[in-house]
């Protein structure tokens, strides 16, 4: 079946018609008394397209994050739309949208601005940890952000540790991962522990307050002069010598 049939009955079949069909269709109908004919006028209705978007706009993203750019249209028939990316090296840069249909175009333009994420910490920012000594412990800090930042930690002294630069105390290590592990804690380590990240958009910080807690017993005694001591009466005794265990510390 084409675009055009004249069906048994004598009418014209006009397939998906369109802009280009419309105009003047003339019927000739005749036989062997006489011939006839129907002018026939065809105006095909279509709306042109048009972008329903402001035709300038600027979206801003932080890398690596999903942007959708809407292209909300109108138009009888319903309009084509395609995308065309101006500097083709690039993500970032003018988007421009085109919707089209044989009545006409219209255009649209989205600015996409690609900026770089601050640096965060996924851990909460603060956090208050007691423990009990000779425990090891593992302070996890772990960064995220464009570029990726860097992360160190400020112990409670005020010394700083790195992964490339080692505290000064081999209890104390930091992984490349952000964690910093400490073994064998005592309580001379209660105090604040910082964690950095930065980079070049800025930085982020996470503070960790730890509390080493301590344990005390009953005094003992754990030397004594001799058990037996011999005095004849009448003398002095001159010094007994005794070491008590005082509170100790587990």
């Amino acid at each position: 079946m084409g675009k055009f049939e004249v069906l048994g009955n004598g009418t014209l079949s006009v397939q998906n018609a369109n802009i280009k069909d419309r105009g003047q269709y003339l019927c000739l109908a005749e036989n062997d008394h006489g011939s006839d004919k129907l002018l026939v006028t065809l105006s095909v209705v279509a709306y042109p397209s048009r972008i329903l978007e402001p035709k300038m706009r600027e979206i801003k993203s932080h890398t690596g994050n999903k942007v959708e750019m809407k292209c909300k249209t109108e138009g009888r028939p319903i309009p084509t739309i395609s995308w065309i990316l101006a500097n083709r090296t690039q993500v970032r840069g003018h988007y421009k949208c085109i919707a089209s249909n044989p009545a006409g175009a219209d255009t649209a333009t989205v600015r996409l601005q690609v900026v770089a994420a601050p640096p965060g910490i996924i851990e909460e920012k603060r956090k208050q940890l007691k423990a009990s000594r000779s425990q090891t412990l593992w302070l996890p800090c772990t960064g995220h952000g464009t570029p990726q930042p860097t992360i160190h930690w400020v112990l409670h002294d005020g010394s700083v540790v790195r992964s490339d630069k080692p505290a000064s105390d081999t209890r104390i290590l930091m992984y490349e991962n952000g964690t910093l592990r400490i073994r064998d804690v005592t309580p001379a380590q209660s105090g604040k522990y910082e964690c950095i990240a930065t980079s070049s958009t800025g930085s982020e910080r996470r503070v960790v307050t730890l509390t080493v807690e301590t344990q005390k017993s009953a005094p003992q005694i754990v030397e004594t002069s001799q058990r037996l001591t011999e005095l004849s009466f009448g003398d002095q005794l001159r010094t007994v010598e005794i070491s008590v265990l005082r509170s100790t510390v587990r």
